[in-house]
């Protein structure tokens, strides 16, 4: 049905074009505005009447004015560009994210005489993936269950501090993954991330690889040694398995968090650190205490239980992880489109069966589509 309106009149236009949400304007050859729509007026905090007769350059300053203006371009090969992505800069300084689209402008005659631009907001978009990334895919994790979201929000909450923490949760559940996450989101990202397994050494080598040695402070210490504690400095040193550090090491690793200072093996003279402790352990550790099988849970003092459940159970996962079940899902996806196109070339044959044709045939036929009808439906489960 037709528009029953006075389309050839410069109001209808005009209405049109402002009832529509993203931003309008329009150029001259010169690119100078002719034209600002009501929602450019609201993306950009200008009045139209303050903005006509300016070059869209002075109004609009977007991150493409001066390498890859699509109004330019369009003007140049007379062909329309759709949503280039920009960032402009409305008038009280706010940098907007935005699509910008152009296509040329004709007089009566059909003779070029500018250019229209339609600037498409994005902020919503990116706020969205903002929120999708850091909610759902933290670091090397990947998930949104609330066990999952609660983990985010207590990693955040320790990362922009220096505060001592313990990772509690058994083995395989990605302990070292979680403490890389908080160092690379915490102040010290920038510094080193080293690791100790407490579990792997003998007391006597994981004192000296701790806090160091001085040459010939025992046999074969050729050399000096700084200790992971120093190499750690201004980063963070992750004691992996720390509930099977031995008892008498336990009590050196509390002077040490307590003073800030090691002093190497065979040494007399204390060295000022500078480094955050992240543990990890598969243990109990209030169990652990109650044995005697560890010391006072103040060796980790000011630490914070990040999490225990095994993945499974709350819905967490390591990204390699995933990827492997998203392969084993696309193994099973193929397997059962496969099985329907045999499927359905199998009974084409049947169909085909001549009248005449033995019954054994038929049969065979018969069988193999049960089988593959069999599988299909341990697969679609």
């Amino acid at each position: 049905m037709p528009f029953d309106y006075p389309t050839d009149s410069p109001s209808f236009f005009q209405t049109v074009i402002n009832s529509i949400a993203d931003g309008i304007y329009t150029v001259d050859l010169e690119m100078r505005i002719t034209g600002f729509s009501r929602s450019a007026e609201k993306m950009t905090g200008h009045r139209e009447a303050d903005v006509l007769g300016r070059h869209c350059r002075e109004v609009f300053r977007t991150s493409v004015c001066d390498t890859d203006c699509p109004l330019k371009w369009t003007l140049k090969h007379q062909k329309p560009v759709q949503n280039c992505t920009a960032t402009l800069v409305c008038k009280e300084g706010e940098r907007i994210p935005a699509f910008l689209s152009s296509d040329l402008l004709r007089d009566g005659e059909g003779r070029v005489s500018g250019c229209i631009g339609i600037i498409r907001d994005r902020r919503e978009i990116e706020a969205l993936k903002a929120k999708l990334q850091g909610e759902y895919c933290f670091s090397d994790f990947v998930g949104k269950s609330k066990a999952m979201t609660g983990i985010f929000d207590r990693i955040r909450a320790v990362a922009g501090t220096d505060v001592t923490v313990l990772i509690d949760g058994e083995s395989g559940t990605g302990k070292e993954i979680l403490a890389r996450a908080i160092h690379y989101r915490s102040s010290r990202k920038a510094g080193p991330f080293v690791k100790v397994n407490c579990a792997s050494l003998a007391e006597s080598l994981l004192e000296s690889e701790l806090f160091g040695h001085e040459r010939g402070a025992f046999t074969g210490a050729v050399a000096a040694r700084q200790g992971r504690f120093r190499e750690a400095g201004g980063g963070t040193l992750f004691l992996d398995e720390i509930g099977d550090m031995p008892v008498d090491l336990q009590a050196k690793l509390l002077r040490v968090l307590q003073s800030s200072e090691v002093t190497p093996v065979g040494g007399s003279q204390s060295c000022l650190i500078d480094v955050r402790i992240i543990a990890a352990t598969h243990r109990d550790l209030e169990i652990a205490v109650k044995e005697a099988g560890f010391k006072d849970k103040k060796a980790v003092s000011r630490a914070i239980v990040i999490a225990r459940d095994k993945f499974e159970k709350e819905g967490i996962m390591p990204k390699e992880n995933t990827t492997k079940k998203k392969t084993r899902k696309a193994k099973k996806s193929d397997e059962i489109s496969q099985l329907r196109t045999d499927i359905a070339g199998l009974r084409k044959q049947m169909k085909a069966l001549d009248c005449s044709l033995r019954k054994e045939q038929s049969s065979k036929l018969l069988s193999a589509i049960a089988a593959k009808m069999l599988r299909l439906t341990i697969l679609l489960g």
